[in-house]
């Protein structure tokens, strides 16, 4: 919120200075610090292991939860970045639409690697064009062509 949004709010009815204080308090560093002990103490973890640079699986499952619960609390990913000591690309990544839109990228690259280059390239242009993704295009491709298989034999 920029200093004329807050100033402006704070001149709408009912609204008073302790009503904002609250709002901020509930995304600061202390509330954050707090939302990771939550989630340090349910999975039985310390948390400097949790805020550390090891990539172990328990951990890592660890910050992914404490990020996905600080986004659902409204906390930006610039502060949840800061509250659990990583760059905010690696917080993107913790996010599930981020992790689902990776691994349609990848599946997508898959799929394009085993075509050559100019049929990849004409398959992308169609998909763009259709506003839909390589997989879907190719999946809608295959059933109907089962469809034509069907009806008039192999």
């Amino acid at each position: 919120m920029t200093l004329v949004e807050r100033r402006a709010f704070m001149r709408a009815p009912g609204v008073s200075p302790s009503s904002v204080h609250e709002e901020r308090r509930h995304l600061s560093p202390a509330y954050a610090r707090k939302l990771i002990a939550d989630v340090c103490k349910e999975l039985w973890l310390h948390r400097d292991d949790v805020l550390g640079g090891s990539r172990q699986l328990h951990l890592v499952e660890a910050r992914v939860k404490i990020a996905e619960r600080m986004l659902a609390e409204g906390m930006s990913v610039a502060a949840i970045a800061r509250a659990l000591h990583r760059t905010h690309t690696t917080v993107l990544n913790y996010l599930p639409q981020t992790r689902m839109r990776k691994l349609g990228q990848n599946n997508e690259m898959r799929i394009l690697r085993k075509m050559t280059p100019d049929v990849a390239a004409l398959v992308r242009r169609i998909a763009q064009a259709e506003k839909v993704s390589v997989d879907a295009l190719i999946a809608r491709w295959v059933a109907e062509r089962a469809k034509i298989e069907e009806r008039h034999g192999p």
